[in-house]
């Protein structure tokens, strides 16, 4: 009863008739069958990972994460973030001027959204634009793969604004459970997460966690979503790409 279900439909293809029968179907009525329009355009900014982002989260406040890695399925391409950056499908994606500079145009519409109280804590927002190279880190993606204790891995958050390193400590990792609450307080049943010990900051959260080569490139290992000060947790990459039947898009 909990549950949320999200159709998508042609702009001109949802009628009056079309709606009541969905209500009908679903035995509800138009006080719970909500219908939003969203509109996917073609953003030109802020197409690579590792860069600033925000979203309102209410009228008068705006959250900043960061962008992790670029994915392509069969609707096209988007780039991923932390779920517990947005409040929800369809809210707006703002860029910046810079890594911590104002907010600048908006530059995608949230599309997919796992929250930090389901099994995974990501998200999607659609950009057509999107490209497999993390700005600012000056890494061409290469590709993904599952993390393995003992290698070392990398992210960069806006906030840090610079490449930090560490070792994978613990994989296949599960926060708390049901009833369990964290040290946040916010109940985690995270399956599919791996750890690693490297510094980061409040507006990390999204970030892309990838093995460096010396050639400049990043292999994908997961998106970084926080932890304790001792350790740092990201969620799975095969866990996001499965979760939305994407390829990573690799440069």
């Amino acid at each position: 009863m909990a549950n949320t279900v999200v159709v998508d439909v042609d702009p001109g293809g949802l009628t009056t008739d079309g709606l009541v029968q969905l209500e009908s179907v679903a035995s509800r009525d138009e006080t719970t069958v909500k219908v939003a329009e969203i509109e996917l355009n073609n953003y030109p900014n802020a197409t690579w990972g590792s860069e600033r982002i925000y979203t309102p989260s209410s009228p008068d406040t705006i959250y900043g994460c960061t962008s992790g890695f670029a994915m392509a399925n069969a609707f096209g391409r988007f780039m991923t973030t932390a779920g517990h950056c947005f409040p929800g499908d369809g809210a707006p994606v703002l860029g910046s001027n810079g890594d911590n500079g104002p907010v600048a145009a908006r530059v995608g519409t949230v599309v997919g959204w796992q929250g930090s109280n389901g099994r995974g804590d990501f998200a999607a927002w659609y950009n057509s634009n999107v490209e497999g190279y993390l700005n600012g880190a000056n890494r061409k993606v290469k590709g993904a793969g599952r993390a393995r204790v003992g290698e070392t891995v990398c992210h960069r958050g806006a906030t840090t604004a610079r490449e930090v390193c560490g070792t994978v400590t613990t994989v296949s990792y599960r926060v708390g459970g049901v009833g369990v609450l964290d040290a946040w307080g916010v109940r985690r049943t995270m399956d599919g997460s791996f750890c690693f010990a490297a510094p980061s900051a409040k507006g990390d959260s999204g970030s892309g966690v990838y093995v460096p080569s010396a050639a400049g490139e990043a292999v994908a290992r997961g998106i970084f979503w926080g932890g304790t000060t001792d350790s740092k947790c990201a969620t799975e990459i095969e866990t996001v790409l499965s979760t939305y039947s994407a390829t990573i898009v690799v440069k």
